[in-house]
């Protein structure tokens, strides 16, 4: 009898561990999944701003079961013969009239937090904005028109572990 209350209690133990570990990976999921909604909504967000009012974001901080910052910057660029060109400091004035030539801005917005077990991880969501939106959904017979560029607009993720 007293073997078998020993080998109960180191099961009931292995039990209650693996439990701990199934609520800490639930947890981390839980805030993976918030981190990357975070991030498609400030994309979401800067999609509907007039191209010209797209800016870097400074650093915010959402309260909830986790602490969340967010983070976003863009790169301007411009599609020339198929090539895609960025932009040094996001200013394409490739008419020297003073004013940006650019028609896409690579937009890259970064979640992070910090887990349970004070590991810090984040989510990086990468989406290109068009300056002529129906021009980037326009005839898609022949290839994609994105602003005239000839490329299409493309999202990515890269999540850290």
């Amino acid at each position: 009898m007293l073997i078998a209350s020993l080998v109960f209690s180191i099961g009931i133990v292995a039990v209650i561990s693996l439990q701990k570990t199934f609520f800490t990976i639930a947890g981390s999921a839980n805030a993976r999944a918030i981190a990357t909604r975070l991030a498609q909504n400030k994309i979401d967000q800067l999609r509907v701003l007039d191209f010209a009012n797209i800016d870097e974001g400074v650093s915010q901080h959402i309260m909830g079961a986790h602490s969340f910052s967010r983070d976003w910057n863009f790169t301007s660029g411009y599609y020339n013969n198929g090539i895609y060109t960025t932009c040094g400091n996001d200013l394409c004035d490739l008419d020297a009239d003073g004013v940006s030539d650019a028609d896409q801005k690579a937009i890259e917005v970064t979640v992070s937090w910090t887990n349970a077990d004070s590991t810090v991880e984040s989510v990086t969501l990468d989406h290109v904005i068009n300056a002529n939106p129906d021009a980037a959904s326009g005839v898609l017979a022949g290839g994609y028109t994105a602003g005239d560029s000839g490329e299409r607009p493309v999202l990515s993720i890269t999540t850290s572990e």
